[in-house]
């Protein structure tokens, strides 16, 4: 089904509130085809400029988890991204927390291009179309690459050295932001990491 969020269509397994999100501003985008069981927008707010609002607590369409555990789960994975956020590759995070029955979190919109071709290009399409991400990225200078490479295993140095194991990293963790630019020290965003904590926090 197709609902009405604040001006925006969002494709749902069901009805859901999401009015908690006026407080954020006004959408202008929607990741709604997560397997996850989240949901994010991208919100335009007049007091903080552009965010990114990832909730998970709504019957999403291809949802392979139910929403409650969805959202525990992003709570969980928010408490390991308090202890990590120092580290100047991950996304901004200004907040977290329940609202509408779930949980929310709430990064610093970054620019960039997510490297995960989802379903808009075959498997082999992937390495192959010129507009795909990943076809793209093969095709920056062996130096941007190995830069960018380096900020990735920096960032999972980090996390070790904080007891921490990424698990489920791939390409769809990770955005290119400037990858054309050589002296970028991190061209690279680590968007999101699946790690268990201990409790969560409030928004």
């Amino acid at each position: 089904m197709i609902q009405d969020v604040l001006g925006l269509p969002v494709e749902l397994a069901a009805p859901f509130d999401f009015s908690f999100l006026a407080r954020y501003g006004t959408p202008f985008c929607v990741f709604d085809q997560q397997q996850s069981g989240n949901i994010a927008f991208g919100m335009q707010s007049a007091q903080w400029g552009k965010l990114f609002v990832k909730f998970a607590g709504a019957p999403t369409v291809n949802a392979r988890i139910a929403p409650a555990p969805a959202a525990e789960a992003l709570c969980l994975a928010m408490s390991a991204y308090q202890a990590l956020y120092a580290h100047p590759a991950l996304v901004k995070l200004l907040g977290c927390g329940t609202a509408a029955g779930g949980y929310a979190a709430v990064f610093r919109w970054a620019e960039g291009v997510n490297l995960y071709p989802g379903m808009r290009f075959s498997p082999a399409e992937r390495y192959t179309h010129a507009a795909s991400p990943l076809y793209q990225l093969s095709h920056q200078p062996l130096i941007v690459r190995l830069r960018m490479l380096d900020n990735v295993f920096d960032f999972h140095r980090y996390a070790l050295s904080k007891g921490f194991m990424a698990v489920d990293f791939y390409d769809g963790s990770l955005l290119a932001v400037g990858c054309a630019a050589v002296n970028l020290s991190f061209p690279f965003v680590i968007v999101h990491q699946h790690i268990e904590r201990d409790s969560c926090s409030q928004l």
